[in-house]
């Protein structure tokens, strides 16, 4: 609940102000402008607009003034709500005052815990023992009338104030979210405790020359290939964003490699990528957007403000690449661009409507949707934009056609469809308003409920993607359709949690409605799937734009305890409502969350707040995976809250991995990264029974005075299992990497250096970096 406003007899008199007046009567009282709550105690006529044009509703306890709850009846003007009875808790006038009252209405007179109450009909009162029985409560004390029969009402007022000031502090920094001061309101102040440990140290066990960087490695020692010993060759691959010290962009990127196995070799400590010759940490990328013009390598505006991927399990990321976005200026449009590896290396680029700032960004799991929650400074509101993505083919234009490239669709670039993550099309479709007490939108996840294993499937003894083995899709349509093989391979809908960081409240987004339209242009008929051909950036071509019928609907906003700031959010990633069902994964039978479970295990979304809590909702059918639902509001409920998160929590998102987790971490698991304390926690998730309860239990991974945390990345189990995270170093300028578990190699040899690890965790190496890292994602590179 936000901070109270308690009305003054004369406060609310000043509210009535003729333009309302003539329409409502002189009995109207402006209760709080848009975007405030407020609360009343019984059945209450509540009207909402401004000049001629109001809303009207009936309503009792606390609802928000907003369009959300009304409907908009006067576009693009500031409203308020009316109502001719005081809410709870207002003052109505000082001891000795006289107050008017529309209504009948409950009355309490005193002061601190001693008050006498009565009802008081419509007419003029005066404050005073007179009016309540003759006998002063609170003898001595300086005492009000205050509106509700509830003694602790004046003490605990449920009058909300409007958007807080520092809804307005993240508009008036919305040019500058890029420099020193927008971190500090992003993420608080650097870590400054001096009681963390220091972590031991891993030497190198040798070096290796690759291309031309000598690299140290770990554990080893080096085995050369040959035909009885292949050898795999695994790496991981990072894509990090941070503050340079002089705005360039060429400083603010860098890509490396925080891993890699070869010749039965680990490298463990962050190095650049080797492929990229002599220690280069630009990616190649960047250099082509400058040289397009796409991006100014000098201009503040194109430093970038947020990094998109999303962290998935084993080889089935949703985006092989990050998506990072600038974040603009009041003449030049923000810029959204793909930043990929050497094997995942497509280029793509979209325009933010001018004006639009964004905060905060996530994908859906199967590739299909980025949504970028931000600020419309012009307009002064919060917005989520819909950016429609086609992956294809490595190497591959938009308007190519595809080749065979893990399971990928062989006819055509798919926008907004189910894909492999490497982006060769992005564009905007639709931009979703928010309501006026969500202006500065910090935070958002999204989740369908399914990730790319999913789409598996076999044939001829082989792991095929379901759109490989059935493309073209316009020849296969009966097979997606209700009741064909392969119609449960893709996703059906999605939910979003959005949080405002300044106003402490949560907003719940269907993604439904635009899903349904989607899938229905590809596998409706033949007619619409061959519109789909037609890809391209002009209204007419597909992608096209949303309308009112399928842009995501926000269908919830909860306003959390006082005091509680929203800073980071969570969704389950393979959970969703269909899955207690029996539905078989072709690719992991025996491990897989889609195999029938004997609890219910709902989709999940998570809220993490400054001050270290965690607050669990159930999305019921909102995440609905594979199958079509019908959810309603009610479905999202809160679950649980868990607490000792941390003292300045900066970052949460899915765990891929943790010795004590027997497996699911991607549901269960979540990684918290508490700045103040230089800390790496997990958070465990335990469910009931019936599905209705989840508590969880914070265990730190990480705890080292080598560190201001930003955010902290999970090495990719995939191959080998690292048991490592990778760690931003704010004012440390680079990243770290800690292991806190064995390192299982997963090749031809059988070493596994459990026994070397120490106790609380090693530090495995760190990488000097051109700025200072804020927002880094890794995974396996393809």
């Amino acid at each position: 609940m936000k901070p109270i406003r308690l009305f003054t007899l004369a406060a609310l008199a000043a509210f009535s102000l003729p333009a309302f007046a003539a329409v409502l009567g002189p009995d109207w009282i402006k209760v709080t402008p848009e975007g405030g709550s407020m609360a009343f105690s019984g059945d209450t006529v509540i009207r909402f607009g401004a000049g001629a044009k109001f809303k009207s509703k009936t309503a009792k306890g606390t609802i928000v003034c907003d369009n959300a709850t009304f409907g908009d009846p006067a576009f693009g003007v500031a409203k308020a709500c009316y109502s001719r009875q005081h809410p709870n808790g207002a003052v109505l006038a000082a001891d000795g005052e006289t107050y008017k009252l529309a209504l009948q209405t409950a009355v309490r007179y005193g002061a601190g815990s001693k008050w006498a109450s009565k009802v008081s009909g419509a007419g003029t009162w005066r404050c005073g023992p007179q009016s309540f029985g003759g006998k002063d409560p609170a003898p001595g004390a300086a005492k009000n009338c205050v509106v509700g029969p509830l003694p602790q009402a004046a003490t605990r007022p449920v009058v909300v104030v409007p958007p807080t000031p520092a809804a307005n502090a993240w508009h008036a920094m919305a040019y500058n979210l890029a420099s020193e001061q927008g971190i500090e309101l992003r993420f608080g102040k650097p870590a400054e405790t001096k009681s963390a440990p220091t972590l031991p140290s891993r030497p190198a066990a040798g070096f290796h020359q690759n291309g031309s960087l000598r690299q140290p490695y770990g554990f080893g020692p080096y085995v050369p290939e040959d035909a009885q010993n292949p050898n795999l060759y695994m790496t991981l691959g990072m894509r990090t964003i941070g503050v340079p010290d002089v705005p360039t962009v060429t400083d603010a990127v860098q890509w490396f490699q925080p891993g890699a196995i070869g010749g039965e070799m680990a490298f463990i400590a962050p190095m650049p990528v080797w492929q990229a010759g002599n220690g280069a940490l630009l990616p190649f990328a960047i250099d082509n957007y400058i040289s397009s013009g796409e991006l100014n390598a000098n201009e503040k505006a194109d430093l970038p403000v947020i990094n998109i991927a999303d962290i998935n399990q084993g080889d089935s990321p949703s985006t092989r690449l990050s998506i990072i976005v600038t974040q603009g200026s009041p003449t030049r449009q923000a810029t959204g661009f793909t930043i990929g590896t050497v094997t995942a290396r497509n280029e793509a680029t979209f325009k933010l409507p001018l004006g639009f700032v964004a905060t905060a960004g996530s994908v859906t799991g199967t590739g299909e949707f980025a949504l970028i929650a931000g600020m419309n400074v012009p307009k002064r509101t919060g917005q989520i934009v819909v950016v429609s993505l086609g992956g294809t083919s490595d190497g591959t234009k938009f308007k190519e056609k595809p080749y065979k490239w893990w399971g990928g669709a062989l006819d055509n670039t798919k926008p907004g469809f189910y894909s492999q993550g490497n982006y060769a099309f992005m564009k905007v479709i639709g931009t979703l308003d928010l309501p006026a007490n969500m202006k500065a939108p910090s935070a958002i996840s999204v989740t369908t409920g399914m990730n790319h294993l999913r789409g598996v499937k076999w044939k001829d003894n082989h792991i095929n993607g379901f759109l490989e083995v059935n493309s073209p899709l316009a020849d296969n349509l009966p097979l997606m359709q209700p009741g064909g093989e392969d119609y449960e391979k893709y996703p059906k809908g999605a939910a979003a949690v959005v949080t405002s960081m300044s106003e402490g409240t949560v907003g719940f987004i269907d993604l439904g409605p635009l899903f349904k339209y989607t899938n229905d242009m590809y596998l409706g008929n033949k007619a619409k799937n061959l519109e789909t051909r037609n890809v391209g950036f002009s209204p007419d071509q597909w992608p096209y734009q949303l309308t009112a019928a399928n842009i995501p609907k926000l269908v919830k906003v909860v306003t959390l305890e006082p005091g509680d700031q929203p800073v980071a959010a969570w969704t389950s990633a393979t959970y969703n409502h269909n899955s207690r069902n029996d539905v078989k994964d072709e690719f992991t039978p025996n491990r897989s969350p889609y195999n029938k479970l004997a609890d219910p295990h709902y989709p999940l979304a998570g809220v993490a707040t400054r001050k270290g809590k965690l607050y669990l909702y159930s999305l019921g059918r909102y995440a609905p995976g594979e199958k079509l639902t019908d959810p309603e509001p009610s479905d999202i409920t809160r679950v649980g809250v868990v607490t000792g998160l941390g003292d300045n929590v900066t970052y949460i998102n899915r765990s891929k991995g943790h010795p004590s987790i027997a497996d699911d971490a991607l549901n269960t698991a979540i990684t918290v990264v508490d700045r103040a304390n230089r800390k790496i926690n997990l958070v465990k998730l335990r469910t009931s029974q019936d599905g209705k309860r989840v508590t969880g239990t914070v265990e730190t991974v990480i705890h080292d005075s080598r560190i201001d945390p930003i955010f902290a990345n999970e090495a990719t189990n995939y191959h080998t299992t690292w048991n490592t995270y990778t760690v931003g170093d704010y004012s440390g300028y680079g990243v770290h990497n800690y292991r806190f578990g064995p390192l299982i190699y997963g090749g031809n040899a059988v070493w596994s250096p459990a026994a070397l690890l120490s106790p609380k965790g090693e530090h495995m190496g760190f990488l000097k970096l051109p700025s200072k890292p804020f927002s880094g994602f890794q995974g396996n590179v393809p």
